[in-house]
């Protein structure tokens, strides 16, 4: 019993001595029968019972040829890690990452996949680029460096866009997205791996020759609006003809992209609904549109003249029966028709006519034109009495028009007069018959003058009320009197204010107005005072080149008092040191035909000595009027002579002279 204690403690001991001193460290706990033989320490991999995948890293490939101190240098295998860079230089320079099993295998480092790999990339390999060497992209790749690229196909293809001409990319600011308008899957940069997807090529649409749409040299986005392309062929359809009949311009609500325009399709109800008989004959344009799609007739009679010619019962042509059809007949067919004579026209059924005819000629009195009627032929013996019992009536006349205008039931009562209504008859208008003014029937006949007298106004030339935009208001001047006078001008003041003598003869037209023509008449003063001008010799305007602006001088209200500022506006003879130094005009104004003419050397010649001795520095100085005036304007030596004052004095001579 001793021996086994005794076994068992140096057993125990002889364990705890090996594990301190075993060359893989503390944590290998496994036998060490299961690497080593009793007979040597070396392993052999043919014959240990070690199951290295119970690691989480089973030996595969090259993996299973190694020693294994070829990954676990110093026998301690739990420093060993999984990755593959802890065993393996990383050649490529961090340019793919360190997950080497991305590329490679245990098996071999011989990349065979790189289209596979390419597609868990950013940048997968279709196309063409599915032929290139690495290195035509990768520029390090003979280093094994594959860098990092950018996705888009500028990056790698800028001088393809820069150098193409035909068309010339930079030119035309062609995207650099290669990708909107190139194919990936496309051999070349062609023609034909042109991508055009966003404005596809079908039907007519689809051309070889670009040039077609786009300007040569110039492949600028167009717009996809059908009408910027095919605004000729809009303007230039004449069946039917598409601007007159205000069509859209958007192609497509009628047209598809095939050949030719056609098929078409068109909502017929935007330009003429078709229902009734019309909607069963729809799909059959040429029954309407023998002649074509332009000016096709909307009203009835427009396609169905010959229907109305050739009816009998009753002849409609004979009896001039209107050529709306709809009066009396629908869209669905010709019959039953209906003729409402009581509603649309006269009772005849009812009221009092009721039973008081035998036949349509008892009134319609011509049998050829129903349009015509007669009232007076059956009252013509009440002619008298009808007269009495319109005394007082405005616009009566005693004419079956006038009787059915004002008895349109053929009744007493509610019969309308015009003195009763809002616009009673005066003047000229109780002359005129009813249907010169209600052309189109009695409801809704306008009050305004214009209405009825638009073509009087636009045709008025004395004077031309159009062009001096007088207002349509004619009973701002006129009466309802014939002829269109008297007339008054209210507005006289639009035009030329009437103010002071001009108030005294504002009803005397003709004191101005002397031509026929009242459009001609001058608002300047001269025009219509030039005797006065003329005439007037203290002073003598014309002989002294008086302005002709009145204005200046006299009011509009009498010739006298007038005003002539001859020191405010030119030069003081009334104050300063020429104040009573003259007795008349002459003595300044030698030239009595022409008053801007002044001297001031003819008074003040014996003074030359001693104005020339005055004047020794100043510059430019001449002994001649102009020049005393240039720089004396006042007449006085103190104050005169230069900058502002100077410039105000030129500005006043030449006012002068002009004068």
């Amino acid at each position: 019993m001793r021996k086994l204690s005794f076994l068992i403690v140096l057993l125990a001991l002889g364990s705890s001595l090996f594990a301190q001193r075993s060359p893989h460290g503390k944590n290998l706990t496994i036998p060490c029968g299961q690497c080593h033989q009793p007979t040597s320490w070396k392993v052999n991999p043919k014959t240990t019972s070690f199951n290295h995948a119970s690691t989480g890293f089973e030996l595969t490939g090259q993996h299973k040829e190694l020693d294994c101190q070829d990954c676990h240098k110093d026998l301690k295998f739990t420093s060993a890690k999984p990755e593959c860079n802890s065993c393996h230089q990383d050649v490529h320079q961090n340019s793919v990452g360190l997950d080497c099993g991305r590329c490679h295998n245990p098996s071999s480092w011989i990349v065979q996949n790189i289209t596979d790999i390419h597609r868990f990339g950013r940048f997968p390999l279709i196309g063409p680029h599915t032929h290139l060497d690495c290195k035509q992209c990768h520029a390090q790749a003979e280093k094994l460096n594959f860098e990092t690229l950018g996705v888009n196909c500028y990056s790698c293809h800028a001088n393809n866009y820069l150098n193409a001409k035909n068309p010339n990319h930079v030119a035309s600011n062609f995207s650099k997205n290669c990708q909107d308008c190139h194919l990936l899957n496309s051999p070349n940069w062609s023609m034909s791996g042109f991508s055009h997807d966003f404005f596809p090529l079908t039907g007519g649409h689809k051309i070889s020759n670009c040039f077609k749409c786009h300007t040569p040299g110039s492949f600028n986005e167009l717009d996809k609006n059908c009408v910027t392309c095919h605004r000729s062929d809009y303007e230039k359809t004449t069946n039917p003809n598409h601007v007159k009949l205000n069509f859209s311009t958007n192609c497509v609500e009628c047209h598809t992209t095939s050949p030719g325009w056609k098929p078409t399709t068109f909502d017929h109800d935007k330009i003429y609904v078709l229902e009734g008989a019309h909607a069963k004959i729809k799909d059959d344009c040429a029954k309407c549109h023998a002649q074509g799609y332009s000016n096709t007739p909307t009203e009835c009679i427009g396609c169905h003249q010959s229907n109305y010619d050739a009816t009998t019962n009753p002849n409609h042509k004979q009896l001039k029966f209107s050529t709306d059809c709809t009066q009396c007949h629908s869209q669905d067919a010709w019959q039953p028709a209906t003729f409402d004579h009581d509603s649309k026209f006269f009772p005849i059924y009812s009221g009092k006519h009721n039973n008081q005819w035998n036949q349509c000629t008892d009134c319609h009195t011509d049998p050829n034109d129903y349009v015509k009627f007669s009232c007076i032929d059956c009252h013509e013996h009440e002619k008298t009495k009808t007269d009495e019992d319109h005394n007082g009536v405005q616009g009566y006349i005693y004419a079956s028009s006038q009787c059915y205008a004002c008895h349109p039931d053929g009744s007493k009562e509610g019969s309308f007069n015009h003195a009763t209504s809002n616009f009673p008859l005066t003047g000229a208008h109780l002359a005129v018959d009813c249907a010169q003014c209600h052309v189109n029937g009695y409801a809704g006949t306008p009050t305004d003058c214009a209405a009825c007298h638009r073509k009087d106004y636009d045709s008025a030339t004395n004077p031309n009320h159009a062009s001096l935009n007088v207002p349509l208001d004619c009973q701002q001047c006129h009466t309802t009197d014939p002829g269109w006078s008297p007339a008054k001008f209210t507005i006289h003041d639009n035009f030329y204010v009437i103010q002071g003598a001009h108030v005294k003869i504002k009803d005397q037209c003709s004191d101005c107005h002397t031509s026929s023509d009242y459009s001609k008449a001058p608002t300047e003063c001269v025009g219509c005072h030039r005797n006065d001008y003329d005439n007037t010799n203290n002073p003598s305007h014309a002989a002294a080149g008086f302005p002709t602006d009145c204005a200046q001088c006299h009011s509009q209200d009498a010739w006298q008092p007038a005003t002539f500022d001859h020191d405010g506006k030119y030069f003081p003879i009334y104050s300063g040191k020429h104040n009573n130094e003259w007795n008349q005009c002459s003595d300044c104004h030698i030239d009595p035909n022409d008053y801007s003419v002044f001297s001031c050397i003819t008074c003040h010649e014996h003074d030359q000595a001693q104005m020339d001795s005055k004047h020794s520095g100043v510059s430019n100085y001449v002994y001649k009027s102009s020049a005393c005036y240039d720089c004396h304007p006042t007449g006085s030596g103190e104050g005169d002579g230069g900058g502002d004052d100077k410039a105000k004095r030129f500005r006043k001579i030449r006012k002068f002279k002009r004068w």
